[in-house]
């Protein structure tokens, strides 16, 4: 619709420099074909015949998988496959890979171009601050914690966090969970002793451990609140690992009360300033791409409450916070060197020798727009945004600026029951234009071309 708005003015048509363009005049390859055919707009008796050595050059590759990882696992073959068989001159900056999820798929890229064998250098583009072990997760989850029911299991979830760990010098996760249960923990911050919940809260089990420590021998003691019996089978390292606990616990414990009050927006920015530099970054260390992204974004809110002083509760604060840092994304790591994966933008098919597209699924791409009951576009009007319009110009984009190869990934098995899953409706019709120009039956072409992997690697 937009290009045909554009069509309309001639003073645009006439400005065309057709000599800006370079068709392929001799097509020799798949791929070459095909985009030529998309260049010169052939019809069905003008496009290209394809053989059966065009069908096996290797140009267009399309695989199944069961899983994201798995299909991580095969892009990783198929590109070593590339430089060692194919003995190509390839750089890894000539690689683009496009997800239909940034965020499903970057922790597997981590853990897969991240631990091979042979490593691969890499950068993920467009990837959320709140995905993966980073300081923006970290304190995602220290916003998200239920302050009313301070649940032992919520506690050592906190501890999972490797930079929460660093920061407070905790190694001992299963010691940590041992000394909890043996104090009785539960629940709450101090309990109550008219339902006996004070016998299950943190600060009367805190309470046990450090007597434990400093006294011997199994009488009760009374430290003018409380009648409780010490754990007596502290000892040696144990001893400092459970010191470090209690003291990351009263941390918690007074963050988590700077939260009952209201304050303005100046405010929260500072709480939210002393949270991270109390609780998640080690002094000297914060120097990094995310610590200067955090801090553009505290600022950012000390700007918007400029002389205000309405204040709101944390709750609404968390709200609005939260929705910045997942709206934030990694944009600067596009081409910044290695193999560039990122998400599928419009306008930014900038020519690759190696276009890779992973997780084309059915109910992935193209994508569905949601209408909105309140929106002022629901009649539709020439030059209206539309998702999956706009998705099928990508596709076409990213097709045509493939160099040399064109590798498509999608999830064709459901992992749980064995069940079939089909492609993309693009890739469907990418398959049956390719099988109609092979002269072959579309649904006997696509068993026969398109090769679903197993679930394992070493599976058969």
């Amino acid at each position: 619709e937009s290009f045909g708005l554009l069509m309309d003015q001639d003073e645009f048509v006439n400005q065309y420099d057709t000599s800006a363009a370079f068709p392929i005049i001799h097509p020799q390859r798949l791929l070459e074909k095909i985009q030529a055919d998309i260049y010169n707009n052939a019809a069905s008796t003008e496009r290209n015949i394809l053989t059966e050595n065009d069908i096996k050059d290797g140009s267009i590759t399309i695989n199944g998988a069961f899983t994201p990882v798995r299909e991580v696992e095969v892009l990783y073959n198929y590109l070593l496959s590339l430089i060692d068989q194919q003995q190509l001159a390839l750089a890894p900056k000539d690689i683009v890979v496009l997800l239909s999820d940034v965020d499903l798929y970057a922790p597997y890229i981590h853990a897969v171009f991240g631990n091979a064998p042979y490593r691969i250098p890499y950068t993920i583009a467009d990837e959320s601050y709140t995905s993966g072990v980073t300081l923006f997760n970290t304190l995602e989850a220290l916003l998200l914690f239920d302050t009313h029911h301070f649940k032992a299991e919520a506690v050592l979830q906190l501890l999972d966090a490797p930079l929460i760990r660093k920061r407070f010098k905790l190694e001992e996760l299963s010691l940590f969970r041992t000394l909890i249960r043996q104090a009785g923990i539960i629940y709450s911050k101090d309990g109550r002793v008219a339902d006996e919940t004070r016998t299950i809260s943190w600060n009367y089990g805190l309470k046990r451990m450090l007597y434990g420590i400093c006294m011997s021998g199994e009488l009760d003691v009374n430290d003018g609140v409380d009648t409780f019996t010490p754990i007596n089978s502290i000892e040696g390292n144990d001893a400092f690992e459970a010191v470090r606990l209690v003291y990351f616990v009263q941390v918690l414990q007074r963050k988590m009360e700077a939260r009952l009050q209201d304050k303005t927006i100046a405010e929260w920015a500072v709480y939210v300033q002393e949270l991270v530099d109390d609780m998640i970054i080690v002094a000297g260390e914060g120097e990094d791409d995310e610590y200067a992204k955090f801090i553009q974004l505290t600022e950012s809110l000390l700007l918007i409450e400029d002389g205000a002083d309405v204040t709101i509760s944390f709750d609404v604060f968390r709200y609005s916070f939260l929705k910045r840092l997942q709206v934030a994304q990694k944009a600067a790591s596009f081409m910044r060197g290695g193999i560039t994966f990122c998400s599928m933008v419009p306008m930014r098919s900038i020519p690759f020798k190696v276009v890779a597209m992973l997780g084309m699924n059915f109910d992935k791409f193209p994508r569905k727009e949601t209408a909105i009951s309140f929106s002022l576009l629901q009649h539709w009007k020439p030059g209206d945004r539309n998702v999956k319009n706009n998705d099928k110009h990508l596709f076409l984009e990213t097709l045509l600026s493939a160099q040399q190869y064109l590798y498509i990934s999608y999830l064709a098995v459901n992992a749980k029951d064995g069940a079939a899953l089909p492609s993309s409706s693009l890739v469907d019709e990418l398959i049956d234009y390719i099988a109609r120009g092979y002269g072959h039956d579309t649904d006997r072409f696509r068993k026969e071309w398109v090769t679903i992997h197993p679930l394992h690697n070493f599976s058969h």
